[in-house]
């Protein structure tokens, strides 16, 4: 190995001290180098030290570049002036011998020369015979096991490319964390549109980890220059710098993938293009205590948005299936995060109701004025608090504008002119930069002002080279866009040759410029009748004068254009009086024929901040229109939600709350009493205000909802609402708390744990809206007096993360031993600090004991880290706590453990836990596994279930290690069908070998096959068969799968995408099972009818692969199989939530004719695509 011979010195004593590190897991401290990495005299080159109870092993090192010839001196000298490398090693071992005599101690000689020859195989006798006095071995690690760990370990390989040069075919955990901090450095590159990189991080930020970590799919919905993609980027540094691992994946890997591993295979392979296939599915994988954060951004300059909303989603329920053991197909620390425009997630309008979604707004006035400030003084600037919110007002709390702002700081003095012109300078600059002295700022502003303009003109915002060469004759023109495109400092061209701004705000700059050039040119044009550009219109109006005749122009055909300009003009507009007469009059109509209209106004005004929100969206009487108006201060509109949600997750809602409590707390606390006050109250009123005071948590409330309990009929069906208020806002009065739990207690019945019907929905409102302080310290110590209930009080207060929730738990435990393990239920949280040192406290009392010890420290070393090894490792061998706690080192990684463990545990229960350990001793247990195995005599296929955690171990461990052993004893494990179906798991050209050569022998059937989705496609923990290559090896055996494992690969392969597949494995089946599982247009029109409903379709088209013109093609055979307005409909609203312009002459052709819902579908899909 020519490289490794000729290495320097000092490098191959790092690369040395890297072997022995990554081989054993053994911490080296080099003392041979200094600090520039050059050499020093030392007796040692490096040493470390691996503890085992009550036992110490010193390691130490001596690297040598020494050639064969003069290696004996170097090792063995016995000479006092220059002793050899051994006796150096020898005398400092016998000090620490002195000092401690359990110490024992291992020297690895590391030589990059060739040994094998006659003086080199000489020369290690020598060595093996050298004998001492205290306990000290040596091993030589020469150039042949060196370049074979070089080049066959995953790690090894990652050290040959650091050191030697040499790409990389295997992954490996250093490499993909080094591929991470690249690709990590790339999203910066990509999201630095301003050139400002000192964004601090916002107030929210902890909040949206927390959210992200306990789902695994975030969604993060903001208007665009909101900060989405700062906040995504901020999450990502954050992991990736705290040790954990996670990319970015641009759109453009999105949408040209089928699943999640070949998205990430393609990407690794940007970084390292000679790693080995199916590197993606071996990243998400890695065994990790932490998550793995993949952001996907930016999809917003998609084509098809949706689509990859789609993809995402589909993922994610792979991801959560698996946390529900029934269908994993991805590892369950996995978290998807997307950074998405709110106008791209309206059509999932059902799905905001759950955990996905996080809101992005503007940044709050204090992390807006820290901004200002801090950017203040690093330029010697002293502003005022008053100053600071003058500007961030000008500036409309916008993190894009505010970075806009700051980025041009350094060349002016007067931050008014600034502001005021941000955006000029800021192209300006850009322009400048271009370093072309043929053109001037102006000559770019022109032609981007003219691209913008045809953009608008022919309904082409995202146009390809083409079209934008046909909108430009002069060669001039077409000179200054080329240098544009080329600089990409303003616009580029992707891939597909389609132009996109750098930044959506500059695009929605120049558009709204555009307009503006139009209106005054032009104010008759067909594009001001366009309901996509509403809000281009809209923003227009700001830059206009007066102009009635435009006004009534918009207000006869746009009208929606007008609701958008309200958050850009305000009174001292010379327009404002007239639009805002328009839009009063028709808020104050009735508009039930067109709800699609209503939808779009009030997605136009959902998070504009105006008591105008009301006036204007308070008489729809739509839920659409309670977010808006709520966020606004009118209490009303919280009660209809409140009424509507409780038991959901609803992040909007909650970011309500927190919004109106800090802007409308006192004018809804006063609202709250006087409708609770008054005379005229029903019961829906008052079941919604209790619920919105539960929501909103206000002590100023106590006092008003004890007197207004005596309003209801207390009953098991509205229980739950005085519960849940009470338990918000009273802080003070446990007497009343104490009552209601009395007479809660009265419904239950003696020694019954079912939970009342509305238990579920207390315990998931109270993981958001927790109890008051006062109240879980009552119910933490007094839950048990009410025998009928405490089953429910434990429940409800279960998820709430604190010491005492903690404490209600293990004091239930204590006298339900019988009942279950509460380990699942609490697996799903990220145990706070506080209740972790709690749980620690709690378990090291002496006083406590039994299964209340066990529970409490499996509850803390559940949120175990690399950081509590110390703790765990001082747990000793007469601790009822012993075997837990090795248990838990074990699948931390701590390699010290590994010994005690595999002495105190069964076999099996080691190899279900022995791949988080994996190292030498560990490869020597599994290959005595393998050894004490009995030779199957009869050569007659058998399941072999005696030896399934083998099976399993294999599957878990590294691959090269799996493909040894199968290759080595597979005379003994070829009978069994477990290890038969495990080669086609592995799916390696070894395996698959094995397997062929095996079916010459014996001729395959169904009890081959029997079992095998249960054990490959849908077992928690090793369920990795995902790539197509695994869906290959098994096509030509389709014909032995029952019809239920059949059902379940097919569902697994549509999940995964593999469209071609399932038509190329449909030929080897009989025709029942083609028609079943490669569909025609009529069995599809079947499925329609037998749902006949258009939520349950699109699911259908994906399962089945289905193409655009497929898609259009079976709709209309559906609807002229259904000559009936029910059919209609159905067909009109899934084209409103999925179609485009073009699909509309699906309704335009049909016999059947709804002139409303044709009028309603055809706005809301123009409102959505342009297409």
């Amino acid at each position: 190995m020519l490289k490794l011979e000729s290495i320097e010195s000092s490098i191959f004593e790092e690369l040395s001290n890297s072997i022995i590190y990554f081989q054993y897991g053994i911490n080296i401290i080099s003392t041979g180098l200094n600090r520039e990495g050059k050499p020093i005299k030392c007796p040692i080159d490096a040493i470390g030290t691996i503890k085992n109870d009550d036992k110490t092993e010193f390691v130490f090192i001596e690297a040598t570049t020494t050639q064969v010839n003069s290696l004996k001196d170097k090792w063995l000298s016995k000479s006092d002036d220059k002793p050899g490398d051994i006796i150096k090693t020898y005398k400092k071992a016998k000090e620490f011998f002195n000092l401690n005599k359990n110490s024992s101690f291992k020297l690895f000689l590391m030589t990059n020369r060739d040994l094998s020859g006659d003086k080199g195989l000489d020369l290690i006798t020598e060595v093996e015979n050298e004998n001492f006095d205290i306990p000290l071995k040596i091993e030589i690690m020469e150039q042949g096991s060196i370049k074979q760990f070089l080049d066959y370990d995953s790690d090894g390989q990652y050290l040959r490319k650091k050191f030697l040069q040499i790409d990389v075919e295997r992954l490996s955990k250093p490499l993909l964390h080094k591929i991470c901090d690249e690709n990590l450095q790339a999203y910066e590159n990509f999201i630095n549109t301003t050139g400002f990189n000192n964004l601090i991080e916002r107030e929210e930020l902890p909040s949206i980890e927390k959210h992200i970590s306990n789902n695994n799919l975030s969604f993060l919905i903001g208007e665009s220059g909101y900060g989405k993609s700062v906040i995504s980027f901020q999450i990502l540094k954050r992991h990736i710098n705290n040790g954990g691992y996670g990319l970015w994946i641009s759109e453009e890997f999105l949408k040209n993938s089928s699943n999640l591993n070949y998205t990430l295979d393609e990407l690794l392979h940007q970084y390292c293009p000679k790693l080995e296939k199916n590197s993606g599915f071996k990243a998400l994988n890695f065994n990790s205590n932490d998550n793995f954060l993949l952001i996907f951004d930016d999809l917003n300059r998609s084509e098809n948005p949706k689509k990859l909303i789609d993809k995402i989603i589909n993922w994610s329920k792979n991801i959560k299936s698996g946390k529900e053991n029934t269908d994993e197909n991805y590892h369950d620390k996995i978290r998807l995060i997307c950074p998405i425009w709110q106008k791209n997630m309206k059509n999932y309008g059902s799905n905001l109701d759950n955990d996905s979604n996080i809101i992005i707004e503007k940044l709050k006035d204090e992390d807006g004025i820290k901004i200002l400030k801090n950017t203040a003084k690093d330029k010697g600037i002293v502003l005022s608090d008053l100053e600071v919110k003058n500007y961030l007002k000008k500036l409309d709390n916008d993190p894009f504008y505010i970075g806009l702002f700051i980025s041009e700081l350094n060349k002016f003095k007067n931050w008014d002119d600034l502001i005021n012109n941000a955006f000029q300078i800021f192209l300006n600059r850009k322009f400048e930069e271009l370093d072309e002295e043929e053109f001037l700022p102006q000559d770019y502003e022109r032609i981007l002002l003219k691209l913008s303009q045809n953009m608008l003109e022919n309904y082409i915002l995202t146009p390809n080279l083409l079209e934008i060469d046909s909108w430009f004759v002069s060669d001039r023109d077409k000179k200054i866009l080329r240098i544009l495109i080329k600089d990409r400092k303003i616009c580029y061209l992707n891939n597909n040759q389609n132009l996109y701004f750098i930044h959506d705000r500059i695009k929605f700059y120049y558009l709204i410029s555009a307009c503006t050039k139009i209106i005054n040119d032009n104010p008759q044009s067909e594009i001001f009748k366009e309901p996509f550009y509403a809000e281009i219109i809209g923003a227009s109006l700001y830059n206009i004068g007066k102009n009635k005749k435009f006004i009534e122009f918009l207000a006869n055909n746009n009208l929606l254009a007008l609701f958008a300009s309200i958050k850009y003009i305000d009174d001292a507009n010379e327009n404002y009086e007239q639009i805002l007469g328009i839009l009063t009059e028709w808020s104050n109509e009735k508009h039930e024929s067109y709800p699609s209209f209503q939808e779009e106004v009030v997605k136009t005004l959902y998070t504009y901040d105006s008591e105008l929100v009301v006036t204007l969206l308070g008489n729809i009487n739509s839920l659409f229109t309670s977010i808006p108006c709520f966020r606004n201060g009118s209490t009303i509109h919280g009660i209809k939600k409140a009424l509507n949600i409780f038991g959901y997750n609803y992040p909007l809602f909650k970011q309500t709350i927190e919004h109106v409590k800090i802007h409308y707390k006192s004018k809804i606390i006063e609202d709250i009493k006087r409708i609770l006050s008054s005379d005229k109250l029903d019961d829906d009123l008052l079941c919604g205000t209790f619920l919105l005071a539960g929501y909103l948590g206000f002590e100023e409330l106590e006092e008003i909802i004890k007197s207004s309990v005596k309003l209801f009929e207390i009953k098991e069906d509205n229980l739950y609402i005085i519960l849940f208020a009470a338990f918000r806002c009273i802080n003070n009065d446990m007497d009343f708390i104490k009552n209601l739990l009395e007479k809660w207690d009265m419904f239950g019945k003696k020694d019954d744990e079912i939970r009342f019907p509305f238990i579920e929905e207390l315990r998931l409102t109270f993981r958001d809206y927790p109890v008051t302080d006062n109240v879980l310290n009552y119910l933490g110590f007094n839950f048990q007096e009410f025998s009928n209930i405490k089953h429910s009080i434990w429940y409800i207060c279960s998820e709430l993360n604190k010491p005492l929730s903690f404490k209600m738990t293990l004091d239930y435990l204590s006298d339900n031993e019988y009942l279950f393990d509460i380990l699942p239920f609490f697996r799903r949280i990220q145990i706070s600090s506080e209740s972790r040192i709690f749980l620690e406290n709690y378990y090291k009392k002496e006083d406590i004991k039994g299964h209340s010890k066990k529970y409490a420290f499996r509850l803390w070393a559940m949120n175990c880290n690399e950081n509590d090894l110390p703790k765990l490792q001082k747990i000793d061998k007469d601790n009822i706590l012993f075997s837990e706690s090795l248990i838990t080192r074990i699948r931390l990684g701590d390699l010290t453990a590994l010994n005690s463990f595999i002495k105190n545990f069964d076999e099996n229960v080691v190899l279900n836990e022995i791949h988080n350990v994996w190292n030498d001793e560990a490869k020597l247990f599994v290959e005595k596994c393998f050894k004490d195995m009995e030779l199957n005599e009869n050569k007659e296929i058998q399941d072999g279930y005696d030896y399934v955690h083998l099976m399993q171990c294999l599957a878990k461990i590294p691959l090269e290690d799996a493909e040894y052993y199968i290759k080595q004893y597979w005379d003994k494990i070829k009978y069994y069908r477990i290890f038969i179906q495990l080669n086609f798991y592995l799916c390696t050209n070894l395996s698959i070998g094995l397997n062929n050569e095996l079916f010459v022998e014996i001729k395959p059937d169904e009890t081959l096959f029997e079992h095998f989705t249960i054990n490959f496609l849908y077992m928690e923990g090793y369920d990795k068969f995902s790539t197509e290559s695994h869906f290959n090896e098994i096509i030509q055996y389709l014909v032995y799968f029952k019809n239920s494992d059949l059902d379940l690969i097919f569902r697994k392969a549509e999940e995964l995408g593999y469209c071609r597949w399932i038509r190329k494995a449909c030929r080897n089946l009989d025709k029942n099972q083609f028609s079943k599982y490669c569909k025609t247009d009529k069995n599809i029109v079947s499925d329609m009818e037998l749902y006949d409903n258009y939520s349950f379709w699109q699911i259908n088209f994906e399962n089945n692969c289905l193409n655009k013109n497929r898609i259009n093609n079976i709709l209309r055979l559906y609807l002229n199989n259904n000559q009936n307005i029910e059919s209609f409909i159905n067909v009109a609203k899934f084209i409103k939530e999925n179609g485009n312009r073009d699909d509309l002459k699906i309704l335009f052709e049909s016999n059947i004719k709804e002139d409303n819902m044709l009028y309603d579908v055809e706005f809301s899909v123009k409102c959505r695509t342009l297409d």
